[in-house]
C-alpha cells in the first residue's frame, strides 16, 4: 500500500500525537510522552545488525558456504527479517538514534514529538516534531513547522535532518517532505558516522544556533529597505 507503513505480528510501526493519519494506522500517545514510550509505541526498539554475504555452491548440504566478505546483509534483531544488502562500509544509523535525536530538543520545550515509525519493513524510519518557538520575527511572521529526521538501511536514501511543514506520516508524506524547496536540511551519508551535535548545529535547532538564528531574523526584519535598495533586491 501507498503508506508503506510496517506492520510486525500484527502491530503497525506508527505512533503519533494529535490528528490521526490518514491511513488510520499507528498507536495515539499522549504530548510529552518519554523517548522510552515512543520507542515502544512506534516499534522502533528493535536493532540492526548485519553479516557478511555468504553462499552455497552446490546443493550439497555437506558443502562450506563462500563468502562474499564486502558485502554485508542488514537485518532486524527481533525478527531476523533482512532489509539491505549493503558494502562493508555502510555505517547504520540505529532506530533508537533517530528518536534519541529529538530528547534534548523536546527537554527545552522548543519541540514535542509529533510522529514517528517505521516503513518497508523496517528498511526505513523517521521521527517527526513539532516546532514550538513561535516568537514573531515580525508582525505576523513566525517561525513554525516541524524538524524531521530520517533514515534508511537498504541503501535507498542518506540520513536527512530537515525542516519541513509537512506532517510526515507515512512513505507518501516523506517523500513530499524530501521534495519541499526552500528548507534548510542537513545530509550525512552512510559512508560518514551520524554526528547528533553537528547536524543539530548545521540545522540550526541547537540552542544557541536557533537563538542565533532567530536575532539575526529579528534584525533583519526590523530593517527598513529604501526604494533603490528593494529594486536592487
Amino acid at each position: 500500500m501507498s503508506h508503506d507503513i510496517t506492520n510486525t505480528n500484527g502491530k503497525n510501526e506508527m505512533a503519533y500525537v494529535g490528528e490521526t493519519p490518514w491511513h488510520g494506522l499507528g498507536q495515539r500517545l499522549e504530548a510529552g510522552a518519554p523517548i522510552e514510550t515512543w520507542l515502544a509505541a512506534a516499534g522502533m526498539g528493535w536493532k540492526v545488525l548485519r553479516a557478511k554475504v555468504r553462499y552455497p555452491v552446490s546443493a550439497d548440504a555437506a558443502t562450506p558456504l563462500l563468502e562474499w566478505p564486502a558485502q554485508h546483509v542488514l537485518f532486524r534483531a527481533d525478527t531476523h527479517a533482512p532489509l539491505g544488502l549493503v558494502s562493508e562500509r555502510f555505517k547504520v544509523v540505529q532506530p533508537r538514534q533517530v528518536l534519541e535525536f529529538f530528547r534534548d530538543l523536546c527537554a527545552t520545550n522548543k519541540f514535542s514529538l509529533e510522529t514517528a515509525g517505521t516503513l518497508r519493513g523496517g528498511a526505513v524510519y523517521w521521527a517527526l516534531a513539532k516546532i514550538h518557538e513561535e516568537a514573531e520575527v515580525g508582525v505576523g511572521d513566525k517561525m513554525r513547522g516541524y524538524v524531521m529526521l530520517s533514515t534508511a538501511c537498504d541503501g535507498t536514501r542518506r540520513t536527512v535532518a530537515k525542516n519541513t511543514t509537512v506532517r510526515v506520516v507515512c512513505n507518501n508524506t516523506l517523500n513530499m517532505a524530501d521534495n519541499e524547496k526552500g528548507k534548510n536540511e542537513v545530509q550525512v551519508s552512510h559512508r560518514s558516522v551520524f554526528d547528533e551535535a553537528a547536524v543539530k548545529t548545521d540545522l540550526g535547532v541547537a540552542h544557541r544556533s536557533f537563538e542565533a538564528f532567530m536575532g539575526s531574523a529579528r534584525r533583519l526584519a526590523a530593517r527598513r529597505l529604501a526604494k533603490a535598495e528593494v529594486d536592487r533586491l
